[in-house]
């Protein structure tokens, strides 16, 4: 009998665990080919979503949960790329000669050698060239240098010297007693490049603007509460101005305190709310945009205040005042055959833990991203989704066998305890 109940349990737990408390879902555009993709989780997704996406849930049409990692935007993110140089190298006796071509005439204080992976030591002169013809010496006997990790069998070393900009470079390489020449694969340098945020329009925004000695106060109202991470201003007039900015948001906070005129000790739970602020300034002279992403982007809100110190100015004409967060996208592997969905709203949810985690370095960096369709409660039905209705009927067909067992196992029980009195 026991054995009877561990198999019914073993049937439902898991069917049951799907079933999860979501109030809200999004159906994931269709893909047309099986390969990963980064589905972008817009800002009204967030806006039903915990404030750490927590309870963000991919399934397909079978409900089968699909793994997926999380990845937010930053509001700039260095991005490294290796740009090669034109180069012809020939032997000339026991010396490699390379000729690298500078087209750009950029100022140059290192070269970049890819190569095989070698334990050799080299010693090498640099000279430098506008025509090819004449040449003069930029650095003289010296080394490569070591270059980031020297673990793989593709490594890169340093050629560094004194910073120039001619246009052509002679690299002479030297090996000794007819050493094999290196084995290089392509010579350049690193290119370190700021690439600024994308970033997703929060709707649900409105405001009322009042003046109040000598200062302006904007009172935002966002529904449902949200994410930001920027504001954008249009300003039309004054043409210039410079101006403080106060931005003040208020956090609940929990406590308790003696009831009024009782004196047998009791506390009730109160509830205050704490102003913080942060600081910013308008001016004429650039975008007015205030980066907040700090103070209203890790958490969602549904109100905010903002001072503007006009002192003797007259007050800013406000064009339009506009939301944006930042973009949020997880990336899953998705069968072109089957439909996805997103949910989310259960509050009660804990983070995921997948073992995609561990293999990102796996997945291509150049995957395509698709869109979600519009949020709508879980409660509406959709052709392509999958509804449980033949689980829920095993669920209840199981709950029905359990509870005939425990009622077997019950009378069994006093059965026997009647047959001991006697």
């Amino acid at each position: 009998m026991k054995r009877f109940i561990i198999i019914i349990t073993t049937i439902i737990l898991p069917i049951s665990s799907w079933a999860q408390h979501f109030s809200n879902k999004a159906k994931v555009n269709p893909v047309t080919v099986n390969a990963f993709y980064k589905i972008k989780i817009n800002a009204d997704v967030v806006a039903y979503c915990n404030n750490q996406l927590q309870d963000l849930r991919l399934f397909d049409n079978d409900g089968t949960e699909i793994p997926y990692l999380l990845n937010k935007e930053h509001l700039y993110e260095q991005h490294t790329t290796f740009n090669t140089y034109s180069y012809n190298q020939t032997r000339e006796g026991n010396k490699d000669i390379i000729i690298v071509e500078n087209k750009n005439r950029d100022s140059i204080g290192q070269f970049l050698f890819e190569m095989k992976n070698a334990d050799a030591s080299r010693l090498i002169r640099i000279s430098g060239s506008d025509n090819k013809d004449n040449w003069f010496v930029v650095r003289d006997s010296f080394y490569f240098e070591s270059y980031g990790d020297n673990n793989n069998t593709t490594v890169r070393k340093s050629l560094q010297f004194p910073k120039t900009d001619y246009g052509f470079y002679k690299i002479e390489i030297r090996n000794n007693n007819n050493e094999s020449p290196l084995n290089i694969i392509r010579i350049g340098n690193n290119d370190n490049a700021t690439i600024p945020a994308v970033f997703q329009r929060v709707n649900g925004l409105s405001y009322t603007v009042s003046d109040s000695n000598k200062s302006t106060f904007i009172h935002f109202k966002i529904k449902p509460g949200n994410k930001i991470d920027r504001l954008a201003f249009t300003i039309d007039a004054p043409e210039m101005f410079l101006r403080n900015v106060i931005i003040k948001k208020f956090i609940a906070a929990d406590y308790y305190s003696d009831y009024s005129g009782s004196s047998s000790g009791l506390k009730k739970k109160a509830r205050a709310y704490n102003p913080v602020t942060m600081e910013a300034e308008l001016s004429s002279n650039y975008v007015n945009n205030i980066d907040c992403s700090n103070f209203l982007g890790n958490e969602k809100c549904d109100s905010f205040i903002i001072q503007i110190v006009n002192k003797d100015d007259a007050p800013l004409h406000f064009k339009s005042i506009e939301a944006y967060q930042l973009g949020t996208t997880i990336t899953a592997k998705l069968d072109k055959d089957k439909a996805y969905f997103l949910y989310f709203g259960d509050s009660l949810l804990t983070p995921p833990s997948y073992d995609l985690v561990y293999f990102n370095k796996n997945i291509p960096s150049d995957i395509k991203s698709i869109d979600v369709q519009n949020v709508q409660s879980k409660q509406q039905e959709d052709k392509d989704e999958y509804n449980g209705n033949k689980d829920k009927m095993i669920v209840w067909i199981g709950l029905g066998l359990a509870g005939i067992t425990i009622l077997l196992l019950t009378m069994n029980m006093m059965k026997k305890m009647n047959n001991s009195q006697s």
